[in-house]
């Protein structure tokens, strides 16, 4: 990949850059998995803590949804049987 050249040819150039960009990119990958993650139980755990009678059940959920929105002709997918 050397040229006769002095300076670096630009093949290695474009080389070089993007084995930097595939780097940063798994860097990024692994600390955005990291603390999304940590992040999202934290402010669960906050929520939790400053709701005074907690947070609701997932069936619990499910009617409160359901009775915000009382409509039956609509598809029944996902944890509350809705889209």
């Amino acid at each position: 990949m050397q040229d006769d050249e002095a300076g670096p040819s630009l093949s290695l150039g474009l080389y070089r850059l993007s084995g930097l960009f595939a780097s940063v990119v798994v860097v990024v990958y692994i600390f955005w998995e990291m603390f999304s993650q940590s992040a999202a139980l934290i402010r669960l755990s906050m929520l939790r803590q400053s709701s005074p009678e907690g947070l609701p059940s997932l069936t619990q959920y499910c009617r409160l949804l359901a009775a915000k929105e009382a409509s039956p002709a609509e598809e029944t997918v996902g944890h509350c049987g809705r889209r």
